[in-house]
């Protein structure tokens, strides 16, 4: 069977936040979420974070250490070459990645996604919101992708915008004549235009504190759609959500 690692990517030096990832919420840090959440999914060999050689991303080292979780360091500004070099060091066929700044990651999605890609013979997959979206243009933050090694060796020759890059996977979705790509769709009740689960800002974090408030000991396994279930029970989050998502729209 092919070997699947999740590979978070992570930093300290946010522009908006820095260190954000590391900051507490509820029992954990924000990175400690991601991890243990990927972990439930047991569709992964290993669940390894990828960090730079930056000094800054040090203590972000450590932390992984401490944790007992491998952190692989590579380039700060060339992400895609920084998951291959991951990819190739775990000698990995598919590699899920996660952003760490998504603490309300949902495993089973992560798992089917992998599932997907192994039945499917798709080169790269992820998941589109009900208006055709890709998941990686919102902050929706419940979703993965998924490509494989070959895809990324493929991709690490033939992109050289230097923004692609940065994005890992963007020349690759942007590409589907090139590159076999797949799309899933999220659940209509994650089709919701309003909803923000990601960490960008100082008003996100208040939000997510919140909502981990309210989920109380759930958190570590709620899915999805629980978690909008959740938020659309409570109108004054959607409307400081509504307005986030208009004040920091994705820029790719």
């Amino acid at each position: 069977m092919e070997k699947a690692i999740a590979i978070i990517q992570a930093r300290m030096g946010s522009t908006r936040l820095p260190g954000k990832v590391l900051m507490p919420l509820g029992d954990r840090p924000v990175l400690r979420w991601v991890l243990d959440r990927m972990v439930r999914a047991k569709a992964f060999d290993a669940v390894v974070v990828a960090t730079s050689w930056n000094p800054g991303d040090d203590g972000l080292a450590d932390a992984c250490r401490q944790w007992g979780f491998a952190c692989f360091r590579g380039s700060e500004d060339d992400v895609l070459g920084r998951f291959l070099a991951a990819a190739e060091a775990h000698d990995a066929d598919l590699v899920v990645r996660v952003n760490a700044d998504n603490p309300l990651v949902d495993p089973h999605y992560a798992g089917a996604l992998v599932a997907d890609v192994r039945a499917g013979g798709a080169e790269y997959a992820s998941y589109r919101r009900g208006d055709g979206t890709p998941v990686m243009l919102t902050a929706l933050s419940f979703f993965v992708e998924a490509v494989t090694r070959a895809c990324l060796r493929r991709a690490d020759r033939v992109i050289t915008d230097r923004f692609e890059r940065e994005h890992v996977t963007l020349g690759i979705y942007k590409r589907p004549e090139t590159f076999r790509v797949r799309w899933l769709d999220v659940p209509p009740a994650c089709s919701d235009l309003r909803l923000r689960f990601t960490l960008d800002t100082p008003a996100d974090l208040e939000l997510l504190r919140d909502v981990f408030a309210a989920l109380g000991p759930r958190a570590l396994d709620v899915r999805a759609e629980d978690v909008v279930r959740l938020v659309q029970g409570r109108t004054e989050w959607l409307q400081v959500m509504e307005r986030l998502n208009a004040e920091n729209p994705k820029s790719r």
